[in-house]
């Protein structure tokens, strides 16, 4: 009498169903990460923009005169801060060449040519041609902006983000 052993154990083919499945679902989650993180990355960038413009329109309202309004001439009368976007599209070479954003101070009627805050963008991020100069100016004690208008934002994979300014100085991410 001849008795069978069983062998224990996975066949070729279980084992090639399993490293298959296991490579489908990684290659699922890193795609949805990366849209994730480029979906995460948009938002902070736009975030910065806007505390950038509410910092500019809350030092106007408070009338906060920097140290560089001061140095030349104490007598300097505070006119207002503004955020210029710096790209080839809006005012190139407004002391970068690359995309980016300065918040300025306006003071005596001469906009200090030394920018208080600059920032970059990331790669592959550029501003899109709005209605707007690319300048956003707030006076002091008058609670608005000179110029509203969009700015769009976009990056090489097509998401964008507009942040709207009015002309009572509001700015918000639509």
């Amino acid at each position: 009498m001849k008795f069978f052993q069983q062998k224990q154990g996975f066949t070729l083919i279980e084992i090639l169903i399993v490293i298959s499945v296991i490579a489908i679902i990684s290659v699922t989650g890193i795609a949805a990460l990366s849209t994730f993180q480029t979906n995460q990355l948009m938002n902070v960038t736009a975030k910065d923009l806007v505390s950038t413009l509410n910092l500019a329109k809350s030092r106007a309202r408070t009338q906060v005169k920097p140290k560089v309004c001061i140095d030349p001439e104490p007598d300097l009368v505070l006119d207002g801060y503004g955020v210029r976007l710096c790209s080839s599209v809006f005012l190139p070479g407004c002391g970068s060449d690359y995309e980016g954003y300065e918040l300025y101070v306006k003071c005596g009627g001469n906009v200090i040519t030394t920018a208080l805050l600059s920032k970059k963008m990331p790669s592959g991020y550029e501003f899109k041609q709005p209605g707007t100069t690319g300048d956003f100016f707030f006076p002091v004690l008058e609670g608005g902006v000179e110029a509203d208008g969009d700015i769009i934002i976009d990056n090489m994979n097509g998401l964008t983000k507009t942040i709207s300014v009015d002309a009572s100085g509001n700015i918000e991410i639509q």
